[in-house]
């Protein structure tokens, strides 16, 4: 039961992984992307809809992470061009995300809430493990996901490019000052976050083979927290990662074993992440 349950987590924290790890990067840089939600949303929908039109999914996946990385772009110029609050910004692109994914599906597929074709190219385990007479598999996003962990934690650990995006973080002014490009470095730090939200709405509608109104749903508010609770950090972003997404899994099992409501269940995760705010909310002030 432990090991099924630890396998299935991890595959259910994909999207919520990819998504804090990018968002790690516009923490560290000092301007937080709000937009997480939008991002993953806007990549799920345009992952499936490259994929739909031409039955290739690395066409979807690439499609996907453009979209995800126009937005972001957008975001930070907004932000640091025209000096638009960034925080009003980021709000304002989740709820562009979930308004123009809804046009575009009624514009193209004629419906507002699950589209799916018999024939649509699903991203297929590549791995799979034997538990309880079960299989649990993963898939390119899966392994893509754990793979990042290292990857983001040498990038923002052991580089000069990680050491400025810090600096940048830490001392925007003396940063400036020293000769680096604050504004490049956010920039850049906003374009990782494309890309790597771009695999996480990705891995929603490509492993699913369909595309559901706001499918997202509410994991990058989720993924958002995971960066503020983690500051930022590559590995504690994955151990926090972790544990809110066996929140998902945990509403899972309860559904089938327990006589709890099924709607009271499904926002179990929503509850806890949450109750974890207040937590640490209430601890920070402690210590301020």
């Amino acid at each position: 039961m432990g090991l099924k349950v630890l396998l299935e987590t991890i595959v259910v924290s994909t999207p919520i992984l990819l998504a804090s790890l990018g968002g790690a990067f516009t923490q560290l840089s000092g301007a937080l992307n709000i937009g997480l939600e939008g991002s993953i949303l806007i990549s799920a929908f345009f992952s499936f809809f490259g994929t739909y039109f031409s039955s290739n999914t690395l066409i979807g996946i690439i499609t996907g992470i453009g979209a995800a990385v126009i937005l972001n772009v957008i975001i930070i110029l907004l932000s640091e061009k025209l000096r638009a609050n960034l925080f009003i910004v980021g709000l304002a692109s989740n709820l562009f995300a979930s308004g123009i994914t809804g046009f575009i599906a009624v514009l193209f597929f004629k419906s507002k809430g699950t589209i799916i074709t018999s024939d649509f190219p699903k991203v297929d385990a590549l791995l799979k493990f034997f538990v309880e007479n079960t299989s649990v598999g993963f898939n390119f996003f899966d392994i893509t996901a754990l793979v990042c962990i290292p990857i983001v934690y040498m990038m923002v650990s052991k580089t000069n490019f990680g050491l400025r995006l810090r600096a940048t973080g830490y001392n925007p002014g003396a940063t400036y000052a020293s000769g680096i490009n604050v504004f490049k470095m956010r920039f850049f730090s906003y374009i990782l976050c494309g890309i790597m939200t771009g695999l996480a709405g990705a891995s929603l509608s490509l492993s699913l083979g369909a595309f559901v109104s706001e499918m997202s749903g509410g994991r990058g508010w989720i993924a958002l927290v995971v960066v503020f609770l983690s500051k930022g950090k590559p590995f504690w972003t994955a151990l926090v990662a972790l544990l809110m997404s066996f929140t998902f899994e945990l509403s899972n099992i309860l559904q089938t074993t327990s006589y709890f409501p099924p709607k009271l269940l499904l926002s179990l995760p929503y509850l806890l992440t949450l109750f974890v705010v207040i937590l640490f909310s209430k601890k920070r002030g402690q210590e301020g």
